[in-house]
């Protein structure tokens, strides 16, 4: 059994009927991304200095009509719940692994430990521990904000015949399957020519808001179905996808259609950027769309924004379905940037006008 709402059920009451409790008492062990009903990310602060697993009414521990004595044998535990209750796909993996690593944190201290330990450490002591363990647990972490010396995450200008990061973090590109640099002229010096085999990786899986990510790009004809521009674990970039020529984005395998077609055999400046908000789509230096997903909630029922997490893994796809074409000037920044600032960018990497 496991009370949720105090007032719609008692703790003690169950207990006296022999019942066995675990506590998920809401609101202050629920999360609902996206709601107003419920909070948004769990109050670690909160938690850690007020919660344990035998109090129910976090604001009145004292109250024994409430809550249950610290030692009651009918007390399995506690712990938390995230609920997406019609959120659709408005959440990714990403955002919800930033939501439920943090409140594990603070629900697995509470209940490894009780107040034996958070009597005596404070919560701003143990806070950065919590993270600096919850963000370098290998293989398991999905966070998404790589660690960069400058604005610049990675900065690829395939002047030097290669994939050289022109950044201050050393994330330097390779090349594959003839993914091959070559004069491009029209202002552009140097470009990477593409074949829907080529791909050029990188070592940055991806990156979460806030960021900005763009590049030129000069499609070489009609691209096939779903031809990939980025990819990585976390979703991809589409030139085209099964049905229309148009820049899409891909999420936990949902897609978004911007309406964007990218002119065959011309040079385009195709950018993103995400601020927490909204994640913006910039085509040649103008914002020209924002990647939305209808949201069916009852008290809803309208487009509303995707934080996109940014597939940065490879230029292209390594599974043989790769834009084709050139690609010049990719860039890719640890802060949300806007329309007149991506023409200053694109024309740093390019002498060119779109």
């Amino acid at each position: 059994m496991e009370p949720c709402v105090v007032g719609l059920r008692n703790a003690n009451a169950l207990v006296a009927r022999g019942n066995k409790v675990s506590n998920l008492n809401a609101p202050d062990s629920y999360l609902v991304p996206r709601t107003y009903a419920y909070e948004d990310f769990i109050d670690s602060r909160k938690i850690y200095n007020l919660w344990e697993p035998w109090v129910f009414d976090i604001l009145d521990k004292t109250n024994t009509s409430r809550n249950l004595r610290p030692d009651e044998p009918l007390l399995t535990g506690g712990g938390f719940a995230n609920w997406n209750d019609f959120l659709s796909e408005s959440v990714t993996r990403v955002e919800l692994y930033d939501r439920v690593s943090k409140a594990a944190d603070v629900f697995g201290e509470k209940l490894w430990t009780g107040a034996k330990n958070t009597e005596h450490v404070s919560y701003d002591k143990w806070a950065p521990l919590a993270k600096k363990l919850r963000e370098n647990i290998p293989g398991i972490t999905l966070r998404r904000r790589p660690a960069s010396k400058g604005q610049y995450l990675i900065s690829y200008d395939f002047e030097d015949g290669a994939a050289a990061d022109g950044s201050d973090n050393a994330n330097n590109g390779e090349l594959h399957n003839g993914a091959t640099v070559v004069e491009a002229g029209e202002g552009h010096g140097r470009a990477v020519k593409m074949t829907a085999d080529s791909y050029i990786s990188t070592p940055v899986e991806g990156i979460a808001y806030p960021y900005a990510v763009g590049m030129w790009v000069k499609p070489s004809g009609a691209q096939q179905a779903k031809a990939v521009l980025l990819e990585s674990g976390d979703g991809r970039v589409l030139v085209s996808n099964s049905t229309s020529p148009t820049v899409t984005f891909v999420q936990d395998d949902n897609e978004y259609n911007t309406q964007i077609i990218l002119p065959a055999d011309q040079w385009s400046h195709l950018a993103f950027s995400a601020d927490g908000t909204t994640t913006r789509v910039f085509y040649n230096f103008k914002h020209a769309a924002s990647v939305n997903y209808y949201n069916p909630r009852w008290d809803v029922l309208q487009n509303s924004t995707m934080q996109v997490t940014a597939p940065l893994r490879t230029i292209g796809s390594a599974n043989g379905n790769s834009f084709s074409g050139l690609v010049d000037g990719f860039f890719a920044m640890d802060r949300a940037s806007y329309a007149g600032e991506m023409a200053f960018i694109g024309k740093h990497y390019a002498n060119a006008l779109p």
